[in-house]
């Protein structure tokens, strides 16, 4: 003879088993999130160091030229407009 649990014990486990299921689902999706995200962060970083290593590149031009000026005219400013030097 055959046994049987409760309608209400079955509609527990049933519900349970629901939530369970989507319980995994909603993990897997963070976890896919979070790969992406990181995925995301990883080239972030990667262009925020080619930045850096450009900008560096461009200020130590900067400066060398600044330097070249400096040695060729001495201290001044110089008018970015019409490039005239201004002797302080």
């Amino acid at each position: 003879m055959s046994k049987f649990i409760s309608k209400e014990d079955l509609t527990s486990l049933r519900e349970a088993d629901v939530k369970f299921s989507d319980l995994v689902n909603n993990f897997g999706l963070i976890q896919i999130e979070r790969m992406q995200l990181e995925k995301a962060a990883r080239n972030l970083d990667s262009i925020e160091a080619e930045y850096k290593k450009v900008y560096a590149e461009t200020f130590a031009a900067i400066e060398t030229l600044r330097e070249r000026i400096r040695t060729e005219f001495g201290e001044g400013s110089i008018n970015m407009e019409t490039g005239e030097f201004i002797t302080e």
